[in-house]
């Protein structure tokens, strides 16, 4: 554990150190072509401006850990509560919870923090300088795409949790856990994104006031469902579904409010893309279950790694078949307009 700590600490070290690095390197050229004929600002002005943004940003930030804060404070009571109804301690049950289930699905909205950095900068010009149009299509763009990203990860974990745990941690014990949470990717997904927009129009307290009520719902649906013998730990699974569910819905109605955004179009389309997909992957997965029998991690991996893959391709092709995805979702992407390019040439996006 101390060493796993120490990697965290030397890795965030060494991120600092390159934007450093790229901060000196670049720092006669950042400013270049800013305007200076806007009124000077005192610092002490930019400093309280700063903190008046920065304490609602930072409170919505610290999401995941609200919601770890909370399990770690509710479910070792309940589950210590009904100790003598279990099979196991509390503390095995709660270290398999946070352990593995919490940490795989804790991986897919990570990825959409990258989408939320670059969105922020693009909707706060657009409306600052009151482009309604430009943030509206920005909005809905960027829920659409977080959409069909978190929803295949979302379905594939949960059709493929034991063979994914299996292959990670040499055992499928968490399963129901992590099928209990992967709803919650979908959510967690949406409410970055949300959370990102919001801030980026300035309304950075809205995400704070949401998040108070979802964490009562957090509290609520621990203390009841922990404590039943017979849900035991998965009640924190359910709990933080509901949670992040509520948080979602009531960022996405802020949402649709200030900007517009219409987060619904297309998703019929990716639903039944996802659902096909997800049959695929797990048909793939049992097939070669039965033509190659045997849980050890490599054979694990292989099937792994068939079943994911074909579910992939199927996703994809289904998303450009029923035109759920377009040209203009395409070039969002890294080497976007190569990928469209291409795909134009063997004639699957049209555009």
């Amino acid at each position: 554990a101390t060493g796993a700590m120490t990697g965290v600490t030397f890795g965030t070290l060494a991120g600092f150190v390159v934007l450093a690095c790229l901060y000196f390197r670049h720092k006669k050229t950042i400013y270049t072509g800013m305007d200076k004929t806007q009124p000077v600002r005192s610092r002490r002005q930019i400093l309280l401006e700063l903190i008046k943004i920065a304490i609602p940003i930072t409170i919505s930030a610290s999401v995941f850990t609200l919601t770890n804060l909370t399990d770690t404070a509710l479910v070792g009571i309940r589950l210590d509560s009904i100790k003598e109804y279990l099979q196991e301690t509390p503390v095995e049950l709660f270290g398999r919870y946070t352990g593995k289930a919490v940490t795989m699905y804790n991986m897919p909205p990570t990825l959409v923090t990258s989408l939320c950095l670059a969105l922020v900068p693009a909707v706060a010009r657009a409306f600052t300088l009151g482009n309604k149009r430009e943030v509206r299509d920005t909005a809905q763009q960027a829920l659409k795409m977080t959409t069909m990203f978190a929803l295949p990860c979302a379905v594939g974990m949960a059709a493929l949790a034991p063979p994914i745990l299996q292959l990670l941690f040499g055992t499928a014990d968490a399963a129901l856990m992590l099928r209990l949470l992967c709803p919650a990717i979908l959510f967690v997904s949406l409410v970055l994104v949300c959370n990102s927009l919001l801030q980026a129009t300035g309304n950075v307290w809205i995400p704070v006031v949401n998040i108070l009520f979802a964490g009562i719902v957090k509290v609520v649906v621990n203390w009841i469902l922990v404590g039943i013998p017979s849900i035991n730990i998965n009640g924190a699974a359910v709990g933080t579904t509901s949670c992040y569910f509520v948080y979602m819905s009531l960022n996405l109605f802020y949402v649709m409010k200030i900007t517009k955004a219409n987060p619904f179009r297309g998703l019929l389309k990716s639903l039944i893309a996802v659902a096909v997909m997800g049959v695929a992957a797990w048909g793939v997965y049992a097939l070669g279950d039965a033509l190659l029998p045997g849980d050890g991690r490599i054979i694990v991996g292989v099937k792994l790694v068939a079943g994911i893959g074909v579910g992939a391709v199927v996703y994809g092709m289904l998303l450009l078949a029923t035109g759920a995805i377009c040209k203009e979702d395409i070039l969002v992407l890294p080497k976007g307009e190569t990928i469209a390019a291409l795909l134009q040439k063997m004639k699957l996006l049209k555009g």
